[in-house]
């Protein structure tokens, strides 16, 4: 056996006690090529084929592995008399029910028909399933045989041969456990799946999945369905996007007379394309579907459905019963409700004067010019903060003693002042550019003033 890959039954429960605990600490762990790390709980068939009382009934024992860096379940055996996959997990095959199994990594790996499984083979209820993974979970591809990669808690149905050695029923009658798993990044592809599944008529029980993002590609799935019993109930919260691609799957489907389990999904983004063919279903045959929430900041690709289509479908239906109920909660901003709609002619206000001719009396009305309001004269000139006066007025350069005789000399008196304040009703220009008003007896370049009023 290559370095590094452990091949360790840990536990077997043949009597009526509880079965001991494992436990595996380790850097890295790989389990390769039918290798198994578990803890099962027996019932063997002696003598003439019959059950010792009290053979097989007690509890198993819970297995937790530690892998500080990282687990790696992959392949199956390669003889052709044993093709058995590459096992983690606990099981039953008597009426005592199976243990729990803990993992905990940075990084779990899960390949080729690699499995880490809680599962039932007979009347015991199958384990629960924990995996704490604080970097990533990523579950890939198929075994020669077809088995996918997963990561579940179900039941299993061995040949005939193995059923009788084992003194297993035609179907298993035990519950599949709860599966909760924590992670940052999860993605599941080329047919690897994570559930819980029960192909008799127990119940499927009931997954939990929180992570940062998730990605299904390529018939990637997560299901809690069952064959005849309840379907199990779906719990995922994605902080990120939940992205299903190219057929893959969300179901808690129930094909019998059981109902269809609860979808419950949280997600920040849902994401898939509409002509892939990936679903999200809770449907039903005999019983009634099962209901579907979905509460997220958006949905794209999708189309909720009676009837699972060639697209991307989410439905919620039943054959035979009561349809289920898709429930999709997402914040739709509609900008034209902060809108305010103008009527076609805006008439102007009563406030406003019609005329301006000059001498009118409007009310006292002004009009005053404070420049460009704080903008430069052109784009590459700079806006100068603070206005400066500068007086322009020549200065006097005469001595202060010429000024005052000056000022004492006798002027002539002239009155030129008009009699009383007549209004300038026109201007006149001198050579200099110079702009005078002028009263009503100056005729000479005279400008009748505006009148548009």
């Amino acid at each position: 056996m290559s370095p590094g890959i452990i091949s360790l039954l840990g536990s077997i429960n043949n009597g009526t006690g509880a079965g001991s605990d494992v436990s595996v600490s380790t850097q890295r762990l790989t389990v390769a090529d039918g290798a198994s790390v578990s803890s099962s709980v027996f019932s063997f068939v002696t003598g003439a084929g019959a059950l010792p009382p009290g053979v097989g009934t007690g509890e198993g024992g819970n297995l937790t592995v530690n892998a500080a860096d990282s687990i790696t379940i992959v392949g199956m055996n390669p003889s052709p008399f044993n093709p058995s996959p590459s096992i983690l997990g606990t099981f039953t095959l008597g009426p005592g029910n199976a243990g729990d199994t803990t993992v905990n990594t940075q990084r779990l790996t899960v390949l080729e028909g690699g499995q880490v499984n809680t599962g039932t083979l007979a009347s015991g209820n199958a384990g629960r399933l924990f995996i704490n993974a604080s970097e990533s979970v990523l579950v890939k591809g198929r075994a020669a045989n077809g088995l996918p990669a997963q990561i579940a808690s179900n039941t299993l149905v061995l040949n005939e041969a193995t059923r009788n050695t084992f003194f297993l029923p035609p179907q298993p009658t035990g519950n599949t456990g709860e599966v909760t798993i924590k992670s940052r990044q999860i993605t599941l592809s080329d047919g690897g799946r994570i559930g819980v599944q029960h192909i008799g008529s127990g119940n499927a029980g009931e997954l939990s999945i929180e992570a940062d993002s998730v990605l299904l590609n390529n018939q990637g799935a997560i299901i809690a369905e069952t064959a005849s019993g309840e379907g199990g109930n779906l719990d995922l919260t994605v902080k990120g996007i939940l992205q299903l691609r190219n057929q893959s799957l969300i179901s808690t489907e129930s094909r019998g007379l059981g109902n269809g389990g609860n979808i419950r999904i949280n997600a920040q983004f849902l994401i898939t394309s509409p002509f892939e063919n990936s679903d999200i279903i809770a449907n039903a045959f005999d019983g009634n579907g099962g209901n579907i929430t979905i509460n997220t900041q958006g949905i794209f690709g999708f189309a909720s459905r009676e009837t699972v289509t060639p697209y991307s479908d989410i439905t919620a239906s039943s054959q035979q019963g009561i349809n289920g109920v898709v429930e999709i909660n997402s914040p739709e901003v509609d900008p034209s409700q902060s809108l305010v709609e103008l009527p076609a002619a805006v008439p102007p206000p009563a406030e406003i004067a019609q005329g301006c001719r000059p001498g009118q009396s409007l009310g006292g009305s002004s009009f005053t010019h404070v420049g460009r309001g704080g903008l430069p004269l052109g784009p590459g000139r700079s806006l100068t903060p603070h206005t400066v006066w500068q007086d322009l007025r020549p200065h006097d350069q005469r001595p202060l003693n010429s000024v005052q005789a000056h000022q004492k000399s006798p002027i002539a008196k002239t009155d030129q002042s008009p009699s009383q304040i007549v209004e300038a009703r026109g201007w006149q220009q001198d050579s200099q550019g110079r702009i005078y008003l002028t009263a009503p007896t100056v005729s000479t370049h005279m400008h009748q003033g505006s009148n548009c009023g």
